[in-house]
């Protein structure tokens, strides 16, 4: 009795130790292959630009708007123009930015605009934006398109009052008319980037200009350039950002003469 009783134990110990074990193993080797648990990765916000444009109607009217990816403490902008006569602010009154309001949670996709009642032909715009610390971030440089209306752009734009001093003269009453800007814009050729590629890979030279006016650049200082002065003067050619020039070359070769305009923005003060 005491044998079958035995027996009887050893095989319930057995049977019994016999299944839950692997089943035990599983669980534990199932922990072992879960990952740990990590934190999500945090990404340093700052304040960046998405995009901007300018519109400029003809009669000194210039339409600048402007979108943020993110701000981060952002409190103002400031909108400078670049033109002939150099860089200047637009308005000496800030911009509100979307940080004011929301302290020091980040703002997105906040959309800003500002009318410039001085714009001109071919102006370029540069906004900054000035964070609560006083750090000044830059945007692209934006250049003006030229519309014929710009309440199509800005609804409200129709309603708002340009107030000029008594006896004052803006540089708006030194521009074309309206009609005459719109012949002149639409005989302006845009940038061409894939011929601008081609010419740059040409045998020539690059001429530097830093303000608009009439040019004479002389068959030595060419020369002096790389320029090969003996090639037949009928073929020489000027470009500006792939769109060829109106030249006047000189008897002989012995200089070229041309129309052109200098720029002004972060990165140089002269156009090529």
């Amino acid at each position: 009795m005491k044998k079958a009783l035995t027996f009887l134990l050893l095989t319930i110990l057995v049977c019994g130790s016999a299944f839950p074990v692997p089943a035990q193993r599983e669980v534990q080797s199932g922990k072992a292959k879960r990952p740990p648990l990590q934190a999500p990765p945090t990404t340093d916000l700052t304040t960046a630009f998405a995009k901007g444009e300018a519109f400029y109607d003809g009669t000194g009217l210039t339409l600048v708007r402007w979108q943020m990816k993110a701000e981060v403490r952002n409190v103002a902008f400031y909108v400078y123009r670049l033109d002939s006569e150099g860089k200047s602010l637009v308005s000496d009154v800030a911009i509100p930015g979307g940080s004011l309001n929301a302290g020091s949670e980040p703002v997105f996709d906040e959309k800003y605009n500002l009318v410039d009642y001085n714009g001109a032909p071919g102006a370029v715009y540069l906004i900054a934006s000035v964070s609560l610390d006083g750090k000044v971030i830059t945007s692209d440089p934006i250049g003006s398109v030229f519309v014929e209306d710009l309440s199509k752009y800005d609804s409200d734009l129709r309603d708002r009052q340009r107030t000029v001093l008594p006896n004052s003269i803006s540089a708006a009453d030194l521009n074309l008319s309206k009609e005459l800007t719109a012949e002149v814009e639409k005989g302006r050729l845009v940038a061409d980037p894939d011929t601008h590629r081609w010419v740059v890979a040409q045998p020539g030279v690059k001429i530097g200009v830093e303000k608009a006016g009439l040019h004479r650049v002389s068959r030595a200082q060419l020369e002096a350039a790389g320029f090969n002065v003996n090639s037949d003067s009928t073929l020489w050619q000027l470009y500006d950002e792939g769109v060829q020039q109106s030249l006047i070359v000189g008897p002989n070769g012995d200089y070229i003469e041309f129309l052109g305009r200098g720029v002004d923005t972060p990165e140089s003060d002269t156009r090529a």
